[in-house]
């Protein structure tokens, strides 16, 4: 599946438990429901014989009346059968994050910023955006309503730096701003409901930031935002459960804050419109941000409720999910799952090691609060998943450390073991970027696909043959929840273009991968990227010189194609094998260099 081309998944439909819940003999248990014209058939009684005349007869004898037929009674007419229930199926959405800067210019020497303001919006994939319109629109209408207000709050927080910057001066602001930053990941994403969670940071340049946890929800079918009164049918009992929980969780505080009685009185009074919530696989989870239930001091209180737990309180609908599933996870923010089937959840912790002062390497601590296991890669940053793949967990690390090279571990959470030879180059992919400068600052746009799906999902890697670019492929997650390729060959994506400096013999080979025969590239001939697998060949395709750029000097050359073609394996694709085995690699036998020009590798 290629999610550049923001396709999507379709599951497979239920067509034949259909087709035999309405067929089948008569005499089967599947019930038969008779056609109108087969009812009025077997129902109409047919015409009553007419009686004979009356002779005359002797007065003593009376004639004999002829009794009319009984009529045929109608056949019982049986219900219809229920339809097939169809599956749950994942929906593919778009995180897009915006974010729009004010840069004071009035003096050149000296670049201060003044406000920043970033928000999300959502999409979904082209392919799924035609298969639920109704959720397509609501989520438009969302991302909308955020595009629309971006002005007024950009103001506002230029104003507040205005008037900060006026009473401490130019010295003490130099690097502060204002800022109002959203970020937030996808929690669920399937025919039920889209649910994502929203973590808000705020700087108006008082005594100290905010931050605000919350989520927005949508019900795929109608594209509704929900509220958690559509999700929670018993909230009376619901808040039952989340009070017990906070005593329990936050025991050592519990009594310093508000009386919990009367502030869901206060929630009802409001008809829970002021919750802040997200719904996801496995439950749902409200948010109780600093001042709610305390003082600042006392931060954010998290409670979540589990379907399995205490099913009776949600509507049945959200209740129905994927067996396989993602959860994000956050640094230092527990995540309860089950980890070995004992019933019991245990809290899962991402946390990190610093290397020696003044570097910026970590490495990363996974705990079960029992055991625990560190990947001491000495990576800059990561990005941290859960996958459960068919109710069995596991840990996927993404890390990413010098000359932006990423990498994969993938930790068992049953046994908090891995495997230390297993860490391929890979990462999660971004969709598109875009950045504007403006007359007072800046604009910027980073969407990706977000990682919901266990089963279907894309993983980038750098490729290096016949120079260095990224390549994609989807994946699934393997018995032993390691990514398996679903695909045999990587999509390069790139703008790279080559140039044969000889004539070049090669193979030609279909849409497939399968080899036709033989070929020569005539000199001369402009080239770009189709797929490689990831080892020592490459796919590539001509191209025309009028779209190519060219660029260089005395020692290197760099072509370009801003507008690069999609393949067209209707023509001819050449596919070029690469001796790796020494340095300089060779194609043919010869210095790759010799052969072609525009082959740059990194680092």
């Amino acid at each position: 599946m290629n999610f550049r081309k923001l396709t999507a998944v379709v599951l497979v439909c239920l067509m034949a438990l259909s087709m035999a819940a309405c067929g089948g003999r008569p005499d089967s248990q599947v019930n038969i429901v008779p056609t109108m014209a087969e009812t009025q058939a077997v129902t109409k009684a047919p015409e009553t014989t007419a009686a004979p005349e009356t002779t005359v007869a002797p007065e003593t004898a009376a004639p004999e009346t002829t009794a009319a037929p009984e009529t045929t009674a109608a056949p019982e007419t049986t219900a219809a059968p229920e339809p097939v229930k169809e599956a749950v199926r994942p929906v593919h959405v778009i995180l897009d994050t915006v974010d729009q800067g004010v840069v004071d210019h009035s003096d050149p020497a000296v670049y201060r910023k003044m406000a920043e303001y970033q928000y999300m919006r959502i999409m979904l994939t082209d392919e799924d955006a035609e298969k639920y319109p109704e959720l397509a629109k609501g989520l438009s209408d969302y991302s909308n309503q955020k595009d629309e207000n971006r002005g007024e709050v950009i103001s506002d927080l230029a104003a507040a730096y205005a008037d900060a910057f006026a009473s401490a001066g130019a010295e003490y602001m130099q690097d502060m701003y204002a800022t109002s930053e959203t970020d937030g990941y996808v929690v669920r994403a399937d025919s039920n409901v889209v649910s994502v969670f929203l973590d808000n940071y705020q700087y108006w340049l008082g005594v100290h930031p905010d931050y605000m946890y919350g989520g927005v929800s949508f019900d795929t079918e109608t594209g509704r935002e929900l509220s958690i009164k559509d999700v929670v049918t018993d909230l009376e009992k619901f808040y039952d459960i989340v009070d017990e929980k906070l005593k329990d969780e936050y025991a050592d505080i519990y009594e310093y804050m508000v009386d919990f009685n009367d502030y869901r009185h206060d929630l009802a009074h409001d008809d829970y419109s002021c919750v802040s919530w997200i719904i996801d696989n496995e439950g749902v989870t409200v948010f109780f941000n600093p001042y709610e239930l305390g003082s600042y001091a006392m931060g954010a209180q998290i409670i979540k409720v589990y379907f399995d737990e205490n099913p009776e309180v949600f509507n049945e609908k959200y209740l129905e999910t994927l067996p396989s599933y993602v959860i994000p996870v956050e640094r230092d923010i527990p995540v309860k799952v089950d980890v070995n089937g004992d019933g019991k959840r245990e809290d899962v912790v991402l946390s990190y090691n610093s290397a020696d002062e003044g570097e910026y390497y970590y490495t990363w601590v996974i705990s079960d609060g029992r055991r625990s296991v560190e990947i001491d890669d000495w990576s800059y940053y990561e990005y941290t998943y859960i996958i459960c793949k068919d109710g069995h967990y596991y840990v996927y690390l993404f890390e990413t450390s010098d000359n932006d090279y990423s990498m994969l571990r993938v930790i068992d959470l049953a046994t908090m073991d891995y495997d230390p030879d297993y860490c391929p180059n890979a990462s999660l992919i971004g969709y598109d970027s875009q950045y504007e400068e403006l007359e007072n600052g800046y604009w910027r746009s980073n969407s990706a696909i977000a990682f919901t799906d266990p089963e279907e999902f894309e993983l980038l890697q750098r490729v290096e043959v016949l120079g260095t670019k990224s390549g994609y492929r989807t994946y699934h997650a393997g018995r032993n929840g390691q990514p398996e390729s679903s695909e045999d060959y990587l999509k390069l994506d790139t703008w790279s273009v080559l140039k044969a400096l000889q004539p070049v013999k090669c193979k030609l080979v279909d849409e497939a991968g399968n080899v036709k025969g033989d070929a020569v590239i005539a000199e001369g001939t402009y080239l770009f990227f189709v797929r490689s697998d990831g080892e020592n060949t490459a796919d590539l395709q001509e191209v025309k010189k009028s779209l190519v750029t060219e660029e260089g000097n005395e020692w290197y050359t760099y072509m370009y194609c801003e507008n690069m073609p999609d393949p067209d394996f209707g023509k001819d694709v050449y596919r070029i094998e690469v001796d790796q085995s020494d340095w300089p690699f060779l194609v043919n036998g010869v210095d790759e260099s010799e052969v072609f020009a525009g082959i740059q590798y990194a680092g």
